[in-house]
């Protein structure tokens, strides 16, 4: 039986014999590959990347809070369950697109949702942001990017718009609104602050401001030069 697509992110990160690599510097120290961890590429080639974790939800985070929890805790929390059934615990559905934050959060997007997952490994939780903007839930985030202050920039390729989501995924103001059609992937320039935005349905990357503001585009439908 030809089986789905799996409902968990894999997290990869740089090993250390990257020394350059800013990845290395903010990895979260729940997931740090072992000694044995896989590797790609495989030797006699230089390894760039190593397994460090697999992460679907909230199940992440509950072995480690039920050995906190006292037995009376424990007790109520079975007796709750029986009755009234199995929490609705956060998991992964479609997961797309990620990145780790400046506090070591691993922040995805998410269709299935759909929404924005946080594994916060400081308050060993996981979060789902799933407005836009106000009175705009997302319907379709593909791509995420950070703002450069804490925040985040995410793609929504249905609503056809980049949001700005605060620290803590509070919305802020977008851009992008009918300019894109469909924008899946961002990138952040963090030497201008720029960002580079993929707009599949027109085949082409727009180039916004800081502000915001279309600065360039690059490519068009075609198979000629510069398409």
């Amino acid at each position: 039986m030809k089986r789905g697509p799996t409902r968990s992110v894999i997290v990869l990160f740089c090993i250390l014999m990257l020394s350059a690599c800013a990845v290395r510097e903010r990895a979260v120290p729940a997931l740090q590959p072992d000694s044995g961890a896989q590797v790609w590429p495989q030797p006699p080639d230089i390894p760039r990347y190593a397994y460090a974790g697999t992460l679907i939800g909230d199940a992440d985070f509950l072995a480690k809070k039920v050995e906190k929890k006292s037995f009376g805790t424990k007790a109520l929390e079975f007796i709750i369950g029986l009755v009234f059934g199995a929490p609705d615990y956060l998991r992964l559905v479609r997961p797309v697109s990620g990145l780790i934050d400046g506090q070591g959060r691993v922040v995805v997007t998410d269709v299935g949702r759909p929404g924005v997952v946080v594994f916060d490994f400081k308050k060993m939780k996981a979060d789902l942001w799933q407005i836009a903007a106000e009175g705009q839930d997302f319907v379709s985030p593909i791509g995420i990017a950070e703002d450069g202050a804490g925040g985040f920039y995410v793609t929504d390729s249905q609503l056809g718009e980049v949001f700005h989501l605060g620290v803590n995924g509070e919305p802020l103001q977008g851009f992008g609104k009918r300019l894109l059609g469909r924008p899946t992937g961002i990138a952040r320039d963090p030497e201008t602050g720029n960002y580079f935005v993929t707009d599949t349905e027109h085949h082409r990357i727009v180039v916004f401001s800081r502000e915001g503001e279309v600065l360039d585009t690059i490519g068009a439908r075609g198979t000629g030069l510069g398409r």
